[in-house]
């Protein structure tokens, strides 16, 4: 599902897991769309949703944590690939380090 693209509030179907791979949901309005016994699995997780997992033995809609796990191998696979022209970097803009706060507020997707 895009998250750009489709308004999560709106939705009436419930899951039995929504996996979040790019932080774009929040504990809070994550059990809306499960299902009973349903599990939220963010991959990017910060206090918010560490203090959700926390919270677990209290509800029956849950919060798991996922670990993604960064290998130099992957990395390796992912340059070979670029230099193959199996995949082409999509590079919106770039920008200098000092202006990295406003980085995080430009659209993803």
């Amino acid at each position: 599902m895009d998250y750009a693209a489709t308004k999560l509030a709106y939705l009436s179907d419930h899951f039995d897991v929504v996996f979040d791979t790019v932080g774009a949901l929040a504990p809070r309005p994550a059990p809306a769309l499960l299902s009973q016994n349903g599990c939220f699995r963010p991959l990017n997780f910060g206090l918010r949703e560490i203090m959700a997992a926390l919270l677990n033995p209290l509800r029956s809609r849950k919060v798991r944590l996922a670990v993604k796990t960064d290998r130099t191998e992957h990395l390796v696979d992912l340059i070979r690939m670029i230099k193959e022209g199996k995949i082409e970097p999509q590079i919106h803009q770039m920008l200098s380090l000092d202006h990295a706060p406003a980085a995080q507020l430009l659209p993803h997707g």
